[in-house]
């Protein structure tokens, strides 16, 4: 998502909730196949380099394959309007029985989409980690990790310019 301004995606009609959490389901099922797919590719090529037999254009689409795996599983886990990903997420942290992991987590809650971070959480992790943040609290608990340049090399000046308008003015 491109908004540099908090979202929150709330609904309240019940079909509209199960519709979203029938989509969400077909979703996440479908990037686990595709990962399931492509861990299958990787490990035939693995197994032909491992008998010496891989030509190095197999090396090439192994290495991409792999790639593409990669970032699929970094989509989900971490930026996908599918769950919450926060990793410790306030919803899920007292259930008994109840893995935190992706596949196990539940996908009817509303989200809140959080620029800074460019991933959704549940209202409860926003409520709780990030409602009353400002941008000075982001800046100085993460200063050198978001490395964004102006021409005079001003790193803070341009994270302050980007995200003014999301963070609470205090």
């Amino acid at each position: 998502m491109k908004s540099l301004k908090v979202k929150k995606v709330i609904l309240k009609s019940p079909h509209l909730r199960n519709l979203r959490k029938n989509l969400r389901i077909v979703l996440r099922l479908a990037i686990n196949d595709e990962i399931r797919r492509l861990s299958k590719l990787n490990k035939l090529y693995l197994e032909k380099s491992r008998q010496g037999k891989q030509v190095p254009s197999q090396r090439e689409r192994e290495i991409q394959i792999s790639r593409l795996s990669d970032k699929l599983m970094h989509l989900a886990r971490r930026s996908s309007c599918i769950t919450c990903n926060e990793p410790y997420c306030i919803f899920h942290k007292d259930r008994p029985g109840k893995s935190t992991w992706f596949e196990h987590r539940s996908t009817d809650l509303d989200l809140v989409w959080i620029p800074w971070y460019e991933k959704w959480v549940c209202l409860d992790c926003y409520d709780h980690y990030y409602k009353d943040m400002t941008l000075d609290d982001f800046i100085d608990s993460h200063g050198e990790t978001f490395v964004i340049f102006d021409e005079d090399g001003s790193m803070e000046r341009n994270l302050r310019q980007k995200f003014q308008e999301s963070f609470v003015n205090k």
